[in-house]
């Protein structure tokens, strides 16, 4: 098994397409290192790869420089009385 370094925003998924070349391989990448499919990756954390199922996609993604990072940030969106503050918001009168 060969060593990565994780990118900022970078899931497991994105680093099973990118080194192994199927997003099947999250499930080895997963078991390899002791974690959940859906564990969040800390940016410069060291993971273990497994071996390269699809040779032509990581040799793509490796050719055109793509590195996938498709985590995002979940944003709360409050709307309603259930979201107002008593005398800010809302004034008691």
């Amino acid at each position: 098994m060969r060593n990565i370094i994780v990118r900022n925003k970078q899931t497991l998924f994105d680093l099973a397409i990118q080194y192994c070349g199927q997003a099947e391989s999250v499930f080895d990448v997963a078991l390899a290192n002791g974690l959940s499919i859906t564990d969040r990756l800390t940016p410069g954390e060291t993971l273990k790869m497994p071996p390269v199922e699809k040779k032509r996609i990581v040799e793509y993604f490796a050719v055109n420089q793509f590195i996938p990072a498709t985590e995002y940030e979940e944003i709360q969106l409050c709307e309603g009385i259930g979201c107002w503050y008593i005398e800010i918001d809302f004034i008691v009168s």
